[in-house]
């Protein structure tokens, strides 16, 4: 590894061949990611086709079709022997595409969870993945981003790193442009250097990228993070259990009815077809294949949970897969307002002054509010020590310079007219008040800008058509209703004072003053998501608590919390709310008792949000926590499940172009960014996209546990329905067994199945309708419904009872066509006979899936059936056509059945569709009593 801690910034950019202003060209950029390959600074989780074909062919059913196919041939059965061969290679090559689809799924859940990165490219600010990082880019790094390759550091600002990942300091490296003099300058010393895979826990900086992927520090020391693994699902370990536990039962009964054939059907049947149904039959129910299925269902389930929208997504990426399991039972979200359920845009509404309520469009603004908002714009300290501040849409202070601009206050020309000297925070009320002192011709002006009443409660004055007029009671009244009235609408309200001063620092500037004047007020909205209400109320019903958290104590905290349903409407909603101060006084025995009742909590603590979700989970809560900043991390990880909001969720080739703004450093605070950070997306088992879309924030938090839910419910559909179909195979077999042992065919010979007929029915039929049930979308009810599939998969023998029953039923129905036809003198014989029973059971096998499928009534106006089941009609339909053809029926010793022979197969599949809807209503009837 080079020296680069003993070059300076300009010759590392010359060898490098970079400009340390615009970045690299996005051309050269390409180029170099051609050469040298993706940044692979976290392991990602990768398969070949090799993986694909070994995890299919671990299944001891596909030795047994080709050892099927070599009895074909050894018995001149060439026709069988082709027929076989081509369902195998389309069922394994079927299997293999869907696999690696659905471990590609998995992979890109990691390539989603994978950090962004800030980068100047072309002289301008783009997000990249990054995989994409090259050397020579100029990376922007600011509080809670992870370093995505070594890089020399250009400017900074505080720039600090925790780097114990690599070095095993605890303490953080504060970081500058300085070159250091040495030759073996230990990584922990390099202050001039910051290392991929560490995390910048303050302020800010530019560095210009000199290692990447395997050349960086942590790639040498072997001390890469994985980003997430895939493997360790533990109900993929329970199903392997039981399909196990299910294949040796089958396989059992197999050898019993190879045997009882072998010992009563060889007067009737040759050796080789006794031989062959059994190896069909056991090929057939692919009980090795379970564990590849349930990668499907999987695999399709967390793709579901995403909205792609141009190139970024909306939704949730379930990164962490084990976290499916206590996804699907939690019982408490704890959710911050801001990231959970309100918006990261906020924009003025109104404006209060001269005694009037403005609209920020209507003429003559500039008139009127012209000093409100130019005074209101000033006390952000944006033009002096709080540059950046305007990049977060979410700021109060981006909505007001914004409406400020639009009556023509131009900000440059503002902060040239005015000059800030100092900027601080201080606190009015325990509140957090915005403090700037500027120079305003020839005098010093405090300006502060706050919450509406505790602004007004500092001033004794206000300004008034030009006026400074003093505050009588009647107008401080007059004044606090107006606010009020805001605020139950759900408003925030701003207010901005002014004073003369002598102070050159902020800190300076007697604030305990009050004999401020009272400016006006601003009215902001912020947007709610959309459909959060109606969520919370889906959670209540699940029996899911929903806590919100505020940053800050206000009224309009309990009209948001109101309007979501979270707390009551009532004088009684007082008591579902917590705030901090209270908090610290209450006892734990007292907390603990009292926590169901809670359901907004204000200004907590670091420290009280960790007892919060401590003492859920000792009550016995699952506990689903949204962290939204870097402060989060140990949160997250103390919760059974860990939620983070991203910014955006770029696709992983995708690239956001940003643009770039007059801050020096091109960067948003993300302490002040409820949008969250790459850290946070690092550490958490869920990402949620911004709550700016009504599939974001907490709709998406609410929306994956669903998924997680839709995903358990359908692994035990594919389970129900295999077993099903399983059985129902092997009962019509041993129908025919029996039927020729103990003279049910009058004296001529049953086969109601062959060889093709079986496998076709199981390797393409069945795989079609596993790959429809991995398609099964949640329903609308999915959060209220009972999940208990590990418990059933844990008990095979005892839970496959029912499936089993169903199949009983499924091969009475088949049997029944051609014996009703024989009990009224036409009898089915021969080809007749066993085309007669696949049409019957490949048009069930349709029905079958459609009611395992839908828990519903599939005559329901909510049923739905989806793409792959109607690929699924069609192929059906298609197939019985192609076998018309005699060429091609031949294959499958199949002709086409007559009119009386189609009637008893409509009549067969009429019954089978009959008796699920019967068994569906009353089995509803009978929930709907319990309710």
């Amino acid at each position: 590894m080079l020296r680069w801690y003993n070059l300076t910034p300009e010759q590392i950019g010359e060898q490098l061949n970079t400009d340390p202003e615009r970045g690299l060209t996005s051309d050269a950029a390409e180029k170099r990611l051609k050469k040298k390959g993706e940044n692979n600074a976290f392991l990602m989780p990768e398969s070949t086709f090799g993986t694909y074909l070994r995890a299919v062919s671990r299944d001891i059913t596909v030795y047994m079709m080709i050892a099927t196919a070599i009895m074909s041939a050894i018995f001149s059965q060439d026709v069988s022997a082709i027929v076989i061969i081509v369902l195998l290679v389309l069922n394994l090559s079927a299997s293999v595409f869907f696999y690696a689809k659905s471990r590609g799924v998995l992979r890109d859940m990691a390539r989603l969870a994978a950090p962004m990165s800030r980068v100047i490219r072309d002289g301008r600010l783009y997000s990249v993945s990054q995989r994409k990082i090259v050397e020579g880019d100029i990376v922007i790094l600011g509080p809670g981003d992870i370093v995505p390759a070594d890089a020399r550091v250009l400017y900074s600002d505080g720039l600090s790193v925790l780097e114990s990942n690599l070095t095993g300091e605890k303490e953080v490296s504060v970081k500058n442009p300085k070159m250091l003099y040495g030759l073996n300058v230990p990584v922990s010393h390099q202050t001039d250097m910051v290392f991929a895979t560490t995390v910048i826990t303050a302020g800010y900086g530019k560095v210009l990228v000199c290692s990447v992927g395997e050349d960086t520090y942590a790639a040498e020391t072997g001390r890469r993070p994985q980003i997430v693994a895939h493997d360790k699902l533990i109900v993929l370990s329970t199903l392997k259990k039981y399909c196990t536990t299910w294949g040796l039962a089958m396989l059992f009964m197999i050898l019993v009815l190879t045997a009882l054939d072998l010992a009563l059907g060889l007067r009737s049947r040759s050796l080789f077809d006794i031989f062959v149904t059994g190896l069909s039959l056991a090929v057939a129910a692919m009980t090795e294949m379970y564990v590849v299925f349930g990668y499907y269902v999987i695999g399709s389930g967390l793709a579901g949970a995403l909205k792609k929208i141009g190139k970024v997504n909306s939704g949730a990426v379930i990164k962490n897969v084990e976290s499916l399991e206590d996804l699907k039972k939690i019982t408490t979200l704890v959710v911050p307002r801001r990231g959970g359920f309100f918006a990261d845009s906020t924009s003025v509404e109104r404006i209060w002054c001269s005694d009037t309520l403005h609209r920020p469009n209507e003429k003559n603004l500039f008139k009127y509010c012209g000093r409100l908002l130019k005074y209101a714009m000033l006390s952000s300290g944006y033009h002096g020590a709080n540059k950046g501040v305007l990049d977060n849409p979410a700021n109060d202070a981006s909505a007001i310079v914004s409406a400020a601009e639009g009556i023509g206050l131009e900000r440059n020309v503002v902060a040239a007219e005015y000059r800030c000297l100092d900027y601080a925070q201080i606190t009015v009320d325990d509140q957090p008040c915005d403090l700037s002192l500027i120079v305003d011709g020839e005098d010093l002006v405090a300006l502060a800008r706050g919450d509406a009443l505790r602004m007004l409660g500092k001033s004794s004055t206000y300004f008034d058509d030009g006026q400074i007029r003093k505050l009588t009671e009647r107008d401080r009244k007059h004044i606090t209703e107006s606010v009020k009235q805001c605020q139950k609408n759900g408003f925030k309200t701003v207010g901005v004072i002014s004073r003369q001063s002598e102070a050159f620092l902020a800190g300076s500037v007697d604030d305990e003053a009050t004999d401020w004047v009272f400016e006006g007020y601003i009215v902001l909205l912020e947007p709610m998501l959309r459909g959060a209400a109606e969520t919370v109320a889906r959670c209540k019903e699940a029996g899911i608590h929903v806590i919100m958290l505020s940053e800050e104590s206000s009224e309009q905290n309990r009209v948001y919390a109101q309007r979501l349903g979270i707390i009551g409407e009532t004088d009684e909603s007082s008591s579902q709310i917590l705030t901090s101060a209270a908090m610290s006084k209450i006892s734990d025995q007292n907390f603990r008792r009292s926590l169901k009742n809670y359901g907004l909590f204000e200004e907590l603590t670091y420290v009280q949000k960790k007892v919060l979700i401590g003492h859920l989970q000792e009550e016995g809560e699952i506990v689903g926590f949204l962290g939204c900043e870097l402060d989060d991390i140990k949160l997250i990880s103390k919760a059974d499940v860990g939620f983070t909001s991203a910014v955006t969720l770029a696709n992983g080739t995708s690239s956001l172009d940003l643009g770039m703004n007059d801050s020096p450093i091109y960067l948003r605070n993300s302490k002040e960014n409820p949008g969250g950070c790459e850290a946070l997306k690092f550490a958490g088992d869920i990402i949620v996209s911004a709550p700016d879309r009504p599939t974001g924030g907490f709709n998406a938090m609410v929306a994956a546990i669903c998924t997680s839910k839709t995903v358990y419910q359908n692994l035990m559909r594919l389970v129900k329905y295999l077993i099903t179909s399983q059985s129902a195979r092997f009962l019509i077999v041993l129908f025919s067994v029996l039927a020729n042992t103990f003279g049910f065919n009058k004296g001529g010979v049953v086969q109601m199945f062959t060889a093709p007929e079986l496998l076709f029915s199981g390797l393409i039929i069945d795989f079609v309708v596993v790959v429809s049930i991995a398609f099964q979308r949640k329903t609308k009810g999915v959060l209220t419904e009972k999940e208990d599939t590990e418990e059933r998969l844990e008990k095979p023998l005892l839970h496959n009872f029912k499936p089993m029953f169903y199949g009983l039923i499924w091969a009475i129905y088949t049997i029944a066509a051609p014996t009703v036809l024989s009990l009224i003198g036409y009898p089915p014989k021969g080809t007749h006979l066993t085309s007669m029973v696949f049409v019957t059971f490949i048009i069930t096998q349709f029905i079958v899936a459609c009611e395992v499928i839908n828990e519903r009534s599939v005559l329901s106006k909510k049923s739905r059936v989806n793409r792959v089941i109607a690929f699924l009609a069609v192929l059906i339909l298609a197939f019985v056509g192609v076998m018309a053809i005699p060429a091609c029926g031949r294959l499958f010793d199949f002709v086409m059945i007559n009119m009386a022979e189609w009637i008893a197969v409509t009549a067969s599949v009429i019954l089978t569709a009959a008796t699920y809807e019967i068994y569906k209503f009353i089995k509803n009837k009978r929930k709907e009593a319990v309710i």
